[in-house]
């Protein structure tokens, strides 16, 4: 078994080649009731550069997003999906993936117990009522399918989530911002985005600031 802080692998392979380029290989493994597979690309050049990919099998939904974002955002059931990503050193440039859903399962974003315990205290109490029961309806939703994706330039990006069940459809969007890119002279909407893409229509949204991280604008239509 290989362990790194909460992430874990069993009946792991490895299989790596050099030259006078780069460090390349191959891995797979057992992980959260599925199967995982990747490769990877370090080059020896002065920037570091380096690639990677890594899909799952009918992994289980819940062990994965509790390594990923303990008691912040969980999804049960099995699921498959696929993750890219290229990066100087420590410095991400880019990272996108998907995962589709196949079963019962449950979202839960307990996130947004946070954020309702927070609100604003001179809010009207109607306005409070109204803005809890609005994240409450988001928080939990029981489905039978679920799709998602996600892409993101270095410190900003997009993911959204579509899940369909017995009483209706959730879709979710996230759009991630970095202040300080904006604060640099760019666009943290043109850093996060293609730009190629019309705005959908959005009948609720609400943005999140976390000190330290960009902000994050979240959508359900």
């Amino acid at each position: 078994e290989v362990r790194w802080k909460d992430y874990r692998c069993r009946e792991v392979f490895l299989d790596m080649t050099f030259d006078e380029k780069a460090i390349h290989g191959r891995l797979g493994g057992k992980a959260y009731a599925g199967y995982l597979n990747g490769a990877f690309d370090f080059g020896l050049d002065p920037a570091s550069t380096w690639n990677g990919w890594v899909s799952g099998s009918r992994v289980d939904l819940r062990q994965l997003t509790d390594a990923f974002s303990p008691e912040k955002f969980s999804l049960s059931g099995p699921a498959d999906f696929s993750v890219n990503v290229a990066a100087r050193a420590k410095e991400i440039d880019k990272l996108d993936g998907d995962f589709r859903g196949f079963g019962r399962g449950e979202l839960h974003l307990g996130k947004l117990d946070d954020i309702i315990r927070e609100l604003p205290p001179e809010w009207t109490s109607l306005k409070r009522t109204l803005t809890r029961i609005g994240l409450e309806t988001v928080r939990d939703f029981a489905y039978d399918t679920a799709h998602g994706d996600f892409r993101f330039l270095g410190r900003s990006g997009r993911a959204t989530l579509d899940l369909r069940g017995p009483s209706g459809s959730r879709q979710l969007e996230a759009i991630v911002h970095d202040d300080a890119a904006r604060h640099g002279g760019r666009s943290s909407r043109d850093a996060g985005t293609t730009g190629s893409e019309p705005e959908p229509r959005r009948r609720r949204s609400s943005a999140l600031q976390t000190r330290g991280l960009p902000a994050v604008q979240m959508s359900t239509r």
